[in-house]
C-alpha cells in the first residue's frame, strides 16, 4: 500500500475523474433545493442548521458573535456547546457577502455553504484512495460511489448547514495526513499539517479532540512493530497540536473560566492535546521493548488520570444514555437498525454495505495486526475506529463513511489473485457489489421527496413562523414550542425557549423534563406557570398512519396516544379562556376537519 507517483498522463486522467465525481455529488447534493426553497425562500435543512443559522446571522450583524444565549433555556440562559469556529467563520464570510449584495437575505448565500464544501471533501476523499494504495480504477469506482452516498447528500445538500460536513473533513484530513506522515516517517511537513489539522478540529466541535485516537492507535501498533516515525517530524507534530489546540481554545470563554469540560471547548481539549503530545514524543524517542512498554503504559495510565471523571459524560452521548437521546433519529444505532424492524431503511442510507460492516471491521483490525508497511496499519487502524464509531450511531457516520466505501474494494484489491485483478476482472466485480449495493440508495433516497427542513412536522407548520415572527418583533416573549421546534423558533423570531436539541448538560436535561412537564398541564394550569408563557405553537403528531394503500388518517385513540395533553386541548374547537388564536392550520378532511396547527397568543400575561 503505496502511494505511486502519478505520470503526466495519469494526471490529466485523475483530474477528469475528479471532476466527473464532483459534478455528480453537486447534482445529488443540488437535489436538496426541494427540502430548503419555500415560497421563493431558502431555509435551513436539519434542526441543527436553523441554529446554526441563526447565530451566523447574528454574527454578521448587529448583535455579534455569542457563546453564552440568554434567549434558550430560559431564565436562565445558556453557554452553547459548539465551540466559536463554524459560526464565526461563516458569520465573516457572510458579511463579506452582504456587503457585495445589499438586501440579499443571508440564506440565498449559506444555503449554498455546503455543496461549495463538498468539493474539497470530494477532493480529501479520492486523494486518500490514491495514499492507500488502490489502482486508478478502484479508486475511480470509490469516488463515484462516494458521490451516490447517501450520507454524502446529507451533509453537503442545499441548506445543510451544519458542523458536521467540517467534521466530516477534519476526519478525511486526519487519516490522509497520518497515512502519508508514516509513509514518509521523517517528513515534518506532513507531521505538522496533522498537528494542526488535530488541533484546529476543537474548534468546529468540542469532540473532535477524538480524531487523535485512532492516530494513537496507529502510533502505537508502529511503535510496537518499530515502524515509529522519527524523533525530529514527531516533535513537529507534537508542537503543531499543542500550539494550534491553544490557539484555537484561547478565545473560548471556558477556556478563560477555567473549565474542564468535554462538552465546551476547555482546558480538557489543551490537556488531552498534552497528552498526545507527549506519549508521541516519547515513544519517537524510545524503541519497543517489554520495560519501555511498561514505562510508557504507566505514563499513559497517570496522564489520563484527569480525564476519567469527564469520560463519563461522552461515553453517555454515545451510547446515547442522556435525556431524549434516545428519541433522536441521529442518535439510533444502525447495528440495532439492522438487527430491528429497519433493515431497509439502514440499507436506503449505507448501502447494502452496511450489512458487512462487522466483516470490514474485523478484518481492519486484522489488516492493522498483521500489515507490514506504515501506511497499512495507520490506515487499518483509523478505518477500524471509524468504521466502530458509525456502528454506535447514525450521526456519527462522517467518521466512518470512508472505511466503509474504501475497506471493500482494498479487500478485493488483497485477495483476488492478481491475474483476476489485472484482466480487470476484479474491477468488474467491485463495480458489479457497488452497483447492487447502492441500488436501493439511488431508487429511494437520493431524489426521493424531502420534507421542508427534512422535518414534515415544519412543514406543516410552515406558515404559523412568519406570524409568530411579526408577533414577537411587537411583543416579545416566551414561546411554549417542543423541543423539535426550539431552534426553528429562534432562527424564524425573537421569541424566548425554554429548551431545544441541545442536549449534553444537566441544565439541557433539566429544561427538556421542565418543558415535559408544561405540556402535561392544562390551559389553565398554563396561565399560572412560574415562567410567564407568551405564545403556544403547538403542531400535533402523528396526523397519519401507514396503511396497504398508504397512509391513512390517524384515529382520536392515536392522536391521543401521541400527542401531550396541552396539545390536544388547545386543538379543540372550544378556545379555552385567556387565550387568541394568531394561526390555524386545520386537517382539511371533509370528514374531521379538526385544527392541526395552533399559534396561540396567551391574553392574561
Amino acid at each position: 500500500m503505496s502511494e505511486t507517483t502519478p505520470t503526466p498522463s495519469n494526471r490529466w486522467v485523475v483530474l477528469a475523474i475528479y471532476l466527473v465525481a464532483s459534478g455528480v455529488a453537486l447534482l445529488v447534493s443540488l437535489d436538496f433545493t426541494k427540502a430548503s426553497l419555500h415560497n421563493g425562500e431558502y431555509h435551513p435543512v436539519g434542526n441543527d442548521a436553523f441554529y446554526h443559522a441563526r447565530r451566523i446571522i447574528d454574527t454578521a450583524g448587529e448583535r455579534g458573535f455569542y457563546a453564552f444565549d440568554d434567549t434558550i433555556h430560559v431564565p436562565e440562559g445558556s453557554e452553547i456547546v459548539w465551540p466559536w469556529g463554524f459560526d464565526w467563520v461563516l458569520g465573516q464570510s457572510l458579511s463579506v457577502w452582504q456587503a457585495a449584495n445589499p438586501g440579499a437575505h443571508p440564506m440565498a448565500f449559506l444555503a449554498f455553504v455546503p455543496p461549495v464544501l463538498l468539493l474539497l471533501n470530494v477532493a480529501l476523499f479520492f486523494a486518500l484512495t490514491g495514499a492507500v494504495g488502490l489502482s486508478l480504477a478502484y479508486r475511480a469506482v470509490a469516488v463515484f460511489a462516494y458521490a451516490l452516498f447517501p450520507f454524502t447528500q446529507l451533509l453537503h445538500g442545499v441548506g445543510a448547514v451544519d458542523h458536521h460536513m467540517v467534521e466530516h473533513a477534519f476526519a478525511l484530513a486526519s487519516v490522509l495526513l497520518a497515512v502519508r506522515w508514516v509513509s514518509s516517517p521523517k517528513s515534518t511537513r506532513h507531521a505538522v499539517g496533522l498537528g494542526l489539522v488535530l488541533g484546529t478540529a476543537c474548534a468546529f466541535h468540542s469532540a473532535l479532540f477524538i480524531l487523535q485516537l485512532p492516530v494513537l492507535l496507529g502510533l502505537a501498533i508502529l511503535w510496537l512493530r518499530n515502524l515509529m516515525p522519527d524523533a525530529r517530524s514527531s516533535l513537529g507534530f507534537a508542537i503543531a497540536l499543542v500550539v494550534s489546540t491553544v490557539l484555537v481554545a484561547l478565545p473560548s470563554p471556558p477556556l478563560r473560566q477555567f473549565t474542564f469540560d468535554f462538552s465546551l471547548l476547555s482546558w480538557f481539549h489543551v490537556y488531552v492535546s498534552l497528552c498526545t503530545a507527549v506519549m508521541v514524543v516519547l515513544a519517537s524517542r524510545v524503541s519497543y521493548s517489554k520495560p519501555a512498554l511498561v514505562r510508557l503504559l504507566l505514563v499513559a495510565g497517570a496522564l489520563g488520570v484527569p480525564i476519567l471523571w469527564v469520560a463519563g459524560t461522552g461515553v453517555d452521548f454515545i451510547r446515547g444514555d442522556i435525556v431524549l437521546l434516545d428519541r433522536v433519529e441521529e442518535m439510533q444505532s444502525p447495528v440495532g437498525g439492522l438487527l430491528g424492524d429497519r433493515f431497509a431503511t439502514m440499507w436506503q442510507l449505507y448501502s447494502a454495505l452496511i450489512v458487512f460492516l462487522p466483516i470490514l471491521l474485523l478484518w481492519s483490525l486484522w489488516f492493522a495486526a498483521r500489515s507490514r508497511t506504515a501506511a497499512q496499519i495507520q490506515f487499518a487502524a483509523a478505518a477500524a475506529f471509524g468504521l466502530l464509531l458509525l456502528a454506535t450511531q447514525i450521526r456519527l457516520q462522517y467518521f466512518g463513511s470512508f472505511a466503509l466505501l474504501i475497506v471493500p474494494l482494498l479487500l478485493l484489491q488483497q485477495v483476488l489473485p492478481e491475474r483476476i485483478d489485472k484482466s480487470g476482472s476484479g474491477v468488474l466485480i467491485a463495480v458489479v457489489i457497488f452497483a447492487l449495493s447502492f441500488q436501493r440508495p439511488l431508487a429511494q433516497q437520493l431524489f426521493s421527496h424531502q420534507a421542508l427542513g427534512l422535518d414534515v412536522d415544519y412543514a406543516v407548520a410552515i406558515d404559523a413562523f412568519p406570524v409568530l415572527q411579526r408577533a414577537c418583533a411587537e411583543d416579545t416573549g416566551l414561546a411554549l414550542v417542543s423541543t423539535n421546534f426550539g431552534h426553528p423558533v429562534r432562527y424564524h423570531s425573537d421569541c424566548t425557549v425554554i429548551a431545544n436539541n441541545f442536549l449534553l448538560t444537566p441544565l439541557h436535561e433539566q429544561k427538556v423534563r421542565e418543558l415535559d412537564t408544561l405540556w402535561e398541564t392544562t390551559p389553565s394550569d398554563l396561565l399560572d406557570a412560574p415562567q410567564p408563557v407568551r405564545y403556544v405553537l403547538v403542531a400535533l403528531q402523528n396526523i397519519y398512519q401507514p396503511a396497504a394503500d398508504g397512509v391513512r388518517l390517524s384515529s382520536a385513540e392515536e392522536l391521543t396516544a401521541a400527542n401531550p395533553p396541552l396539545a390536544l386541548a388547545l386543538t379543540q374547537e372550544t378556545i379555552p379562556a385567556g387565550y387568541q388564536i394568531l394561526f390555524e392550520r386545520r386537517l382539511g378532511d371533509p370528514a374531521n376537519d379538526r385544527p392541526i396547527v395552533r399559534l396561540l397568543a396567551i391574553t392574561t400575561n
